[in-house]
């Protein structure tokens, strides 16, 4: 029996590189969605902290300097909750990108079960042809 060669192989392992790629940037971007989150309630508590000593303070410039604070604070805020939306709106691109890919590959491994199939029909053709020679010629040589 000859040996099975997918001719769509070296295609089909690409599609699995871009797949693999795909899932190395979903991660990546999974890490600095959680980065941003722990950001996002760090800067929240530090906000409520200025909020206590805003209250406590009795000094002018003290009020002025954690009011500053505080609006730098509110400020980076709202830049983390900006970046969290932006980089859930690169999640759901990634995650539709590996779906495709995903897809993609399973229509190649379909495909190639099917070649698989297709060659080992015809290997098993080629030996009933050659099996039946060889039963014929052993046929006619047993008459003579």
């Amino acid at each position: 029996m000859g040996k099975f060669v997918y001719r769509f192989d070296s295609i089909k392992k690409a599609k699995e590189m871009l797949e693999k790629k795909a899932q190395k940037e979903l991660a990546v971007i999974d890490r600095e969605i959680e980065k941003c989150e722990e950001e996002f309630d760090r800067l929240t508590l530090d906000e409520k902290n200025s909020s206590k000593n805003l209250s406590l303070s009795k000094k002018i410039a003290e009020l002025k300097k954690i009011e500053d604070y505080r609006n730098s604070i509110k400020k980076k805020i709202e830049l983390t909750r900006n970046r969290i939306k932006l980089l859930e709106m690169q999640k759901e691109n990634k995650l539709n990108e590996l779906i495709a890919k995903s897809k993609e590959n399973k229509i190649f491994e379909t495909l190639e079960e099917i070649h698989l199939d297709e060659f080992i029909n015809q290997e098993n053709h080629k030996e009933e042809k050659i099996i039946n020679e060889i039963a014929v010629q052993k046929f006619i040589k047993g008459k003579d």
